[in-house]
């Protein structure tokens, strides 16, 4: 889907495009208005772990700065219920209202997008529950849907990667771990290497194993970038609709 200019705007044909992101997924609100370029052109971010439905909708407005965008991107989770709802209802409302699309992005694709370098992203989220959600991503591209596990479960990857998110840093404490014990006491089983297919292969050494990026939380801008790249890519869009890794806590 390209992003067309909306015959709503009622501006002159000459502008470029307009997106509209919108983020509440963890402890953070923040809306961006981005060209289809990727260049930011209001941005609003308050760090924030409760009252989103609140202040969501002001940091929006911030954003907008009276501009009327031609579609509008929200990140649908992993993440906080309350967050993605609010964001989500939020987004939805302004798409209804001004008769533009409403995008979809995950809180991985927003996290990696703010990692253009790497290759390999693994996001990892608290998940509240005393596990964490894990998102593998190619780059921005995730390779599958984000799961939910226990800390016990946590894979060991094949190759070198990148983690980023709010519970980066005990994944990152626990494959270091993880790896210095399958070098002092071997286990091909328990660490594969890709590709090597051979029990006697060498063991990766930590450092090599899992870079921690300083990113833990997403941010609009980002989700902007990762729906503008997946529209380049030629990937559908994704539905505007709750990411659901596992069923909402009951409080």
């Amino acid at each position: 889907m390209t992003l067309a200019r909306g015959a709503a705007s009622g501006e002159t044909a000459g502008r470029m495009p307009l997106l509209l992101a919108l983020d509440a997924s963890l402890a953070r609100c923040s809306a961006a208005l981005v060209t289809e370029a990727g260049e930011v052109v209001r941005e609003a971010v308050l760090d924030i772990a409760q009252g989103q439905p609140a202040r969501l909708p002001e940091l929006a407005a911030e954003a907008l700065g009276g501009a009327r965008p031609d579609a509008v991107a929200v990140v649908v989770g992993p993440g906080s219920f309350t967050g993605i709802r609010t964001a989500l209802a939020l987004g939805r409302g302004i798409a209804l209202a001004s008769g533009i699309p409403c995008l979809g992005v995950t809180t991985g694709e927003a996290l990696a997008a703010a990692l253009p370098g790497e290759a390999r992203v693994w996001a990892v989220l608290d998940n509240r529950r005393g596990g964490l959600f894990l998102e593998r991503l190619e780059g921005c591209v995730p390779l599958a849907a984000p799961v939910a596990l226990r800390w016990e479960e946590l894979p060991v990857p094949e190759a070198g990667v990148c983690l980023t998110g709010d519970a980066a840093e005990e994944a990152a404490r626990r494959l270091e771990g993880a790896a210095l014990a399958a070098l002092t006491h071997p286990a091909p089983a328990a660490w594969p290497v890709a590709g090597s297919g051979d029990p006697a292969a060498t063991h990766p050494a930590p450092g090599q194993v899992v870079r921690l990026s300083g990113l833990r939380l997403p941010q609009a801008r980002d989700a902007a970038r990762a729906a503008l790249g997946r529209q380049r890519a030629g990937m559908p869009p994704r539905d505007a609709r709750p990411l659901y890794v596992e069923p909402p806590a009951v409080r």
